[in-house]
């Protein structure tokens, strides 16, 4: 039930070093609790997208493939100047990207007349470009690499009187990169890591497990359910101790011994919140991970996820809202493409956007007091 000092048993009392563990129990323990929430509402949000979300979405796919054909129309027009091709050509993949989750075989379809413009632009075979771009990556995927490295590169010289620099951001010093390598390798011996002294006892450790193991016994239950639920705790608490998990031994202790106190010494206290504070660290990770392993987790976190349901209803029903919306003006925009004026208009505009943008992220972007 709780691990105190054996030097003081007075709970209304309690040192410094016994409020620290105390304290960091209760965040380990809160962290947990979080990331279990955290995941089963990930979970609940990720149906909610399945069952009303995409539906609306992938109405989305046909205007967006019908604007990706009419885009690819215009590819090989030859007032297109280059860096007209080349945002046109960052929009037809744009639009590929787009329709790949909500209907593969359009992206497909859209992929295979797009490939046809460049080999009928290039004045080559369909096979000469699939054997030009093929390599060990997915279908496609070079192309998708070759237009986004052409559209940067662009960025710096395809426009008319653009003045950017080739090394604009080419500010760090290779040099000194290069002098901090060779003295880190220059030494023969491996760099040392700190010494971690583990000052559990293996009295402590027994006195623990057995504790524990007295409580969580199944032959000692009498009621059926009850002794399925301590097979699975005893193996828990089995693996805890084979692999020398101090957490996972506390965790069961602490959680299922009543009426008990494990006396323990200042130093093991101490060692005992080192081992509650890297769990801490531990879940802080985990948190991060269960974000980010799942890519619609990440996405469906950032968009729609509230702690608050009635805030995460609101940013479902805004997103439905965007997604009608959306649907609708692709689909006026395919309507008002009607020639190669209008075209350069929009190409223009898409440019003059990516330029701002590209001032927006400056890392010298001054700040006046």
């Amino acid at each position: 039930m709780n691990i105190t000092l054996s030097k003081n048993t007075d709970s209304s009392k309690k040192s410094k070093q016994q409020k620290r563990f105390d304290k960091l129990w209760r965040e380990v323990k809160n962290k947990q609790i979080e990331n279990a929430k955290l995941t089963s509402e990930l979970a609940d949000l990720h149906r909610i997208y399945q069952e009303r979300i995409l539906p609306v979405e992938q109405l989305a796919a046909k205007p967006c493939s019908q604007l990706a054909h009419r885009l690819i129309e215009f590819f090989s027009r030859k007032s297109l100047s280059q860096w007209q091709r080349d945002e046109l050509s960052q929009w037809i993949v744009e639009c590929i990207e787009q329709i790949q989750p909500l209907n593969p075989e359009s992206s497909h379809e859209v992929i295979v007349s797009y490939q046809q413009a460049l080999a009928d632009f290039l004045d080559i075979d369909i096979e000469e470009l699939e054997e030009e771009m093929s390599g060990p990556s997915e279908p496609f995927d070079d192309v998708f690499e070759h237009f986004e490295k052409t559209f940067n590169d662009a960025m710096n010289s395809r426009a008319p009187n653009s003045e950017f620099q080739s090394d604009l951001f080419e500010t760090v010093d290779n040099e000194a990169i290069s002098d901090t390598f060779e003295d880190y390798f220059a030494s023969d011996a491996p760099p040392q890591k700190p010494k971690d002294k583990t000052i559990f006892s293996d009295k402590w450790l027994r006195t623990l497990f057995r504790r524990t193991a007295n409580v969580l016994h199944p032959d000692k239950e009498t009621n059926a359910d009850r002794q399925k639920e301590k097979e699975v705790l005893m193996s828990q608490l089995l693996t805890a101790r084979n692999d020398k998990n101090i957490f996972g031994l506390l965790t069961l202790y602490m959680e299922h011994v009543d009426n008990d106190d494990l006396l323990v010494t200042d130093e093991t206290m101490g060692s005992l919140c080192k081992q509650l504070k890297e769990q801490k660290e531990q879940l802080k990770e985990q948190r991060y991970q269960i974000l980010n392993e799942n890519p619609m987790y990440a996405a469906l976190y950032e968009k729609l996820y509230s702690r608050s349901n009635k805030k995460q209803e609101q940013n479902i029903e805004l997103h439905l809202l965007c997604a009608e919306e959306s649907q609708y003006e692709l689909t006026e925009l395919v309507t008002s493409l009607r020639n190669l004026k209008i075209l350069k208009v929009h190409l223009s505009d898409r440019y003059e956007e990516q330029r701002l943008a590209c001032f927006n992220d400056s890392p010298f972007e001054f700040h006046g007091y």
